[in-house]
């Protein structure tokens, strides 16, 4: 029986609940309920010739635009979100400055987002950045302490 657009799958409710129970103060959303593997799979259908991109994606309960959209960059990673500011050694680098400057002064959240502002500028990296105060976004911040716990430790 095909799906009513807007309903949830049994798959997805299956995941949604296991995610409730996980943590249930984390709000369930149907965003990227489909697994690396199936979309690996999906992509391997269609490219081989097997299925159209259009099946594939019902087959695999991937959205097709989703699917079109990794068929064409040929990446097979589950990705969701915003690209961040800075890459990975980017950042390692600004984790490098933040913890030569927590030996001589006591960081703060403002020096923290002050320093990213600054490096951002003297690399010439496209962000986002409050322009008019100087500083990294709250968000930026909060996301960057999590992907870098050592920073944490070193602001105390």
């Amino acid at each position: 029986m095909p799906q009513r657009r807007g309903r949830w799958s049994e798959a997805s409710l299956r995941a949604a609940m296991e995610a409730v129970m996980e943590d249930p103060f984390k709000v369930p959303t149907k965003r990227a309920m489909w697994s690396e593997e199936s979309l690996r799979a999906a992509m391997k259908a269609v490219q081989e010739g097997h299925m159209t991109h259009y099946a594939a994606a019902e087959l695999y309960n991937i959205p097709r635009s989703t699917l079109w959209d990794h068929l064409v960059s040929g990446k097979t990673v589950k990705r969701t979100g915003r690209y961040p500011v800075m890459n990975t050694e980017q950042e390692e680098h600004l984790v490098g400055r933040l913890i030569d400057k927590s030996k001589t002064q006591k960081l703060t959240n403002k020096i923290i987002r002050r320093e990213a502002f600054i490096m951002c500028q003297e690399w010439k990296l496209k962000h986002n950045f409050n322009l008019k105060t100087g500083l990294a976004g709250i968000d930026w911040l909060r996301m960057f302490l999590k992907r870098h716990p050592e920073i944490s430790n070193a602001k105390q």
